[in-house]
């Protein structure tokens, strides 16, 4: 550090590179936040950008240590809304903010009011939110402001009511997208993901159970494949199964089955819950839903309130807390009904039905708007029963209209949103099971050909979260 010290008037840069260099090599959470404060002082701008950089990865592990208090208030807020602090939960940073402020309260107590909209509450679930504005240190009056502004981010976030967000922080791993289970002549077990940097696909570990019709959901970084049917040579069964992959490890875990098997379910996530909507088991088609808490593998799974439309073959999707059921089949006609499910009534609402009626379609939110892809269509429609047709509901002026169609009519697809663009995965054309992978673009309002699956398959299920730890990665 002496000689450092000394080099930087000096212009040494040479012998500036050697130590920050060497520094470099020696950073660690005890002591990222100290060798950041000291490239401050010196104006040293490679030590400050390698401290900055180690914290931005290790933020967990850095607030745990003593250096990180003594942050000053500037620091601190220049670090919280950084874009590139990696955490696994918001909820990281909000509490390391308290533990911040609560390490000098007497000085810092004041500045809550302005470290606040440097925390993403908007990517907190409300019911956090709603025990921070409950606990005692906000109910002093010194702290109207702040537990207004908490109270404006948790009633934004029960409203339902699209609000453009912040950008997303950058993840801890690259995010990629899964394909896991489905058919092909039999149900299969291989799931694979997509990177998008080299736009190739690779094998993950394969489920436990093979299964196609299933529903596959990601939270908090986990992977879940839930029901679906078992059809393979000495077995043909649906199943409660339900299995979550951590990509961290590649490998799956079963967790507790469902209270009903569902084979053609739909499946969505609003905060820490998992939605198992209709499906079928034999004969019998479902009305009823299910709900499972991620929060805890000793959970079990609930029913909560029932569709007003028994279905299978729906998609299903998540926007502004709303879990919504489209379009699906009642065993006499492909359905064009769309009704949407708060979780804070436990109540389904009918909203405005699709301009086409279908099952085997897939949806995906993206900005404002849901996307519906593809299907089966209506008995009554002409022509080729598999659809192309691409509609957009419109979550504000709650209107539903038509786009740029596929390139390749299909149904049992799935699709899932990756860099501001939607992927529509294999499913079945009326003949031949797919590989194929379109990219739309809304802004181009276009449909490109994206790096087709690896295996051909149809009614299997997609999810977005982090790239997985595979032994053969370079």
């Amino acid at each position: 550090m002496p000689v450092l010290t000394c080099s930087i008037p000096l212009l040494l840069d040479d012998l500036i590179e050697l130590c920050v260099a060497y520094l470099r090599d020696q950073l660690h959470a005890s002591n990222c936040v100290g060798l950041l404060l000291y490239g401050k002082q010196y104006q040293c701008l490679p030590l400050i950008e390698a401290a900055q950089h180690y914290i931005h990865e290790h933020f967990e592990d850095v607030v745990r240590h003593e250096e990180f208090l003594s942050l000053n208030f500037p620091d601190l807020c220049s670090l919280i809304k950084d874009d590139k602090l990696k955490v696994k939960c918001e909820s990281i940073i909000y509490n390391a903010a308290m533990q911040w402020v609560r390490h000098d309260p007497l000085n810092r107590r004041a500045e809550l009011v302005e470290i606040l909209p440097c925390i993403r509450l908007q990517f907190l679930d409300p019911s956090f939110l709603q025990g921070v504005i409950n606990c005692d240190e906000f109910a002093p009056p010194d702290m109207q402001r702040c537990r207004d502004y908490l109270e404006n981010a948790y009633e934004n976030l029960t409203s339902h009511r699209y609000c453009r967000l912040p950008p997303h922080r950058a993840p801890i791993k690259p995010l990629v997208i899964y394909c896991a289970g489905g058919y092909f002549n039999k149900s299969i077990n291989t799931m694979e993901c997509y990177f998008l940097e080299t736009q190739q696909w690779k094998r993950c570990a394969d489920l436990q159970v093979s299964r196609s019709g299933v529903g596959v959901v990601s939270v908090h970084m986990r992977v879940y494949v839930i029901g679906g049917k078992c059809n393979i040579r000495n077995e043909n069964r649906d199943c409660r199964d339900v299995e979550r992959y951590d990509p961290f490890v590649n490998k799956w875990t079963t967790v507790a089955p469902m209270i009903y098997a569902r084979n053609r379910l739909g499946v969505g996530t609003i905060d820490h819950f998992i939605y198992a909507v209709g499906g079928s088991c034999g004969q019998q088609l479902y009305s009823s839903v299910e709900r499972y808490s991620t929060s805890s593998d000793s959970e079990t799974w609930v029913e909560v309130a029932s569709m007003h439309v028994p279905r299978i073959g729906l998609a299903v999707c998540t926007h502004s807390r709303l879990l919504y059921a489209i379009g699906g089949f009642d065993g006499h006609r492909r359905l064009a009904d769309v009704e949407s499910y708060n979780p804070d009534t436990n109540i389904w609402k009918r909203e405005k039905s699709l301009s086409v009626g279908r099952s085997g379609a897939a949806a995906a939110p993206l900005a404002e708007c849901i996307y519906v892809v593809g299907g089966y269509a209506s008995d009554s429609v002409e022509g080729p029963m598999q659809l192309d047709t691409v509609e957009r509901y419109d979550t504000l002026t709650q209107q539903w209209s038509l786009v740029r169609p596929l390139n390749c009519r299909r149904s049992a697809l799935s699709c899932v949103t990756l860099d501001k663009r939607l992927f529509a995965l294999g499913g079945y054309d009326g003949k031949r099971f797919s590989s194929v992978v379109e990219v739309y673009d809304p802004e181009k309002d276009e449909w490109t050909f994206g790096t087709p699956l690896t295996k051909e398959r149809s009614g299997h299920g997609s999810a977005l979260t982090v790239e997985p730890s595979l032994e053969n990665d370079e």
